[in-house]
């Protein structure tokens, strides 16, 4: 599978070799034990150690190994193997997840392509700027490949990829609309009206539904859009703790509502997110 990367030096395309990514311009970037790469310069970082912690990456990691967003990740592969089942390029289909974390969406699709017989077809990429995510990602899922970056000033070449995964992330379409070939596809998943509209409840006084009237990003047509919502019911206070943890809903309670909602044993809430398939227009 070839590379998709770039030095974020230069600018050129980095090759593997056996520990490293190197390019023509004499830059290399070594390649962790782990198995990823750190592609993020460091006068681009604004801290030391820029995006999720290691306690919100071990909260958000413990919450989906329970299968309570299995049903979102089973949406989103539907809707990825439907695009591209019928595609089988030299180089292959190449899917980045931009904002990855610790990768547990790309794990599933690998998962899942493995059953269907067709990861053969597949290059699958994560970048996140969280160094402790992308550890975490590449340590479980031995068939993606992970680097630190920033996806404000994403380390990938343009116009290399057939899909962009955008979850639950913040989005950067000029640099989306680079990196992907014409007509390649930006999915991408968000909070719909009522996502844990119950636990919101139990944080705000007068809690609003989000907003999802989002404008289509520059450089792109809206081809499909579709609503996944289902019941979500914990019984367990760790469970409820790690929800709020991988939410910015911690961020924003006093410490009385915190110990209110950390010390609950049972929430019954909501899942609503709106999946968006969109299609890059001209180059």
């Amino acid at each position: 599978m070839i590379s998709i990367y770039k030095c974020p030096v230069c600018h050129l395309a980095l090759e593997r070799c056996e520990r490293q990514f190197a390019c023509a311009g004499g830059h290399a970037f070594d390649i962790a034990k782990d198995g990823y790469v750190n592609l993020l310069l460091a006068h681009h970082r604004s801290s030391a150690e820029p995006g999720d912690n290691k306690e919100m990456i071990t909260s958000r990691r413990d919450f989906l190994a329970k299968g309570h967003y299995d049903t979102l990740s089973a949406e989103l592969n539907n809707a990825i193997l439907d695009a591209f089942v019928d595609i089988s390029g030299d180089d292959g289909v190449h899917i980045l997840d931009a904002g990855c974390g610790e990768g547990f969406y790309l794990w599933n699709l690998a998962r899942r392509a493995k059953s269907e017989r067709v990861i053969d077809v597949l290059g699958l990429w994560g970048v996140d700027i969280s160094r402790s995510a992308i550890r975490y990602a590449a340590r479980r899922d031995t068939f993606g490949q992970f680097a630190v970056g920033s996806i404000h000033r994403l380390p990938v070449l343009p116009k290399c990829l057939d899909a962009l995964l955008c979850i639950f992330a913040p989005a950067s379409s000029d640099e989306f609309r680079r990196v992907l070939k014409p007509g390649g596809r930006l999915i991408t998943l968000s909070p719909g009206p009522r996502h844990l509209a119950s636990l919101r409840a139990v944080i705000y006084d007068l809690p609003r539904d989000h907003r999802t009237e989002a404008a289509v990003p520059s450089g792109f047509a809206c081809s499909a859009q579709t609503r996944i919502s289902c019941g979500l019911h914990l019984q367990d206070s760790q469970d409820i703790g790690n929800l709020v943890a991988m939410t910015p809903y911690y961020w924003h309670m006093n410490r009385h509502t915190q110990r209110q909602v950390l010390s609950m044993v049972e929430l019954e809430t909501e899942i609503d997110v709106v999946m968006t398939i969109y299609q890059k227009v001209g180059d």
